[in-house]
């Protein structure tokens, strides 16, 4: 919601949220667990803003760099201390996954030097197409954190309502 308050989206956001859940949203604390029921009114909010792929993406990295001043500054640290790679960091995205979503799973498989496919599972709010390219926004800015470049492609044929799928590339 802060990234949508930056981008100058968050009274349209409120808009498209029904009123009933406009409290319970406004409450909420970086701290605070989302239920599944109120993260797909959130996220459907944001699908309807209809924004462009490249704002989605912006915003999905905005949130990863959010998440690198607590949980990831720390992990990252430790890592960089013992020579960083973005093998690294991928290899750790299973415990940063579970810290932000319960009841699915992500895992990480090498298709060459610099190069991944990351694919998410048993995750609800995957038919939503604005977490969709959200979360890869998410990964993009997580992996930059110790990569020069970090290219991330949605694999279409490995996204379903549940799932999501991703390639990973890096300079």
């Amino acid at each position: 919601m802060k990234s949508l308050r930056e981008h100058g989206h968050f009274d349209a956001y409120l808009e498209k949220l029904p009123r009933e859940h406009h409290a319970r949203i406004l409450s909420l604390t970086a701290a605070t667990w989302i239920e599944p029921e109120l993260a797909f009114h959130h996220y459907e909010a944001c699908e309807a803003l209809g924004l462009g792929a490249d704002e989605q993406e912006r915003i999905g990295m905005q949130v990863a760099q959010h998440l690198q001043r607590g949980f990831l500054k720390v992990v990252l640290r430790l890592v960089v201390e013992s020579g960083v790679t973005p093998w690294s960091v991928l290899e750790r995205y299973q415990k940063l996954w579970e810290r932000y979503f319960d009841g699915s799973a992500i895992a990480v498989y090498k298709l060459g030097p610099k190069e991944a496919r990351a694919e998410v599972v048993g995750f609800p709010l995957a038919r939503i197409g604005y977490i969709q390219v959200a979360v890869g926004g998410i990964m993009r800015g997580v992996t930059e954190l110790v990569a020069n470049r970090v290219y991330v492609r949605k694999v279409a044929a490995l996204c379903s309502s549940t799932t999501l799928g991703y390639r990973l590339s890096w300079v």
